[in-house]
């Protein structure tokens, strides 16, 4: 709440997390080799009205449940970076708070993958745009019985010149 936190090694969590609470900006970044393990507790971002929340992954988050916007007003983002890791074991939800004013967003880059069991409204936050691929790339998503795992591809190059014998149009 209100810090800058910085993982490299391993961090074990033993109750909720909050990035984000009322009024404050928090940001957790996990780098490359780094693991904050915090199942089968919840991790809430942007708790209270106002907060702001930044993660930004390129290690790897084990989570229990994620709740997106808790309040009424804020902004909340998941960056799952390349070689990046989410792993949520429970529910994820978006807008948990009834009437949220602000931007909210899992955003996947190419190489990073965020893999999730009790997702409510899967259409509804793709077709939104609450979980979508970073810029350049298209999301790709992938429903084993309960788990459902969100990539990132590369967008086909455009054609310079269109040519229809050739594929390009």
């Amino acid at each position: 709440n209100g810090a800058t936190v910085t993982v490299n090694g391993i961090y074990i969590s033993g109750n909720r997390m909050t990035i984000g609470a009322s009024g404050t900006t928090g940001t957790l970044t996990i780098n490359a080799g780094g693991a904050v393990y915090n199942q089968p507790y919840e991790f809430y971002l942007c708790e209270g009205n106002g907060g702001t929340a930044v993660v930004n992954v390129a290690g790897s988050l084990y989570t229990g449940g994620v709740d997106i916007g808790l309040a009424s007003s804020g902004s909340a983002t998941i960056n799952v970076l390349p070689g990046g890791l989410v792993a949520n074991s429970g529910r994820l939800i978006f807008n948990r708070g009834a009437a949220f004013d602000g931007p909210l967003a899992i955003v996947i880059s190419i190489g990073g993958s965020y893999r999730a069991q009790g997702i409510w409204d899967l259409a509804g936050y793709v077709s939104s745009g609450k979980i979508q691929a970073a810029a350049g790339a298209t999301l790709v998503v992938t429903t084993v019985g309960s788990v459902t795992t969100f990539t990132a591809a590369a967008l086909p190059p455009k054609a310079t010149s269109p040519s229809p014998s050739i594929g390009n149009t």
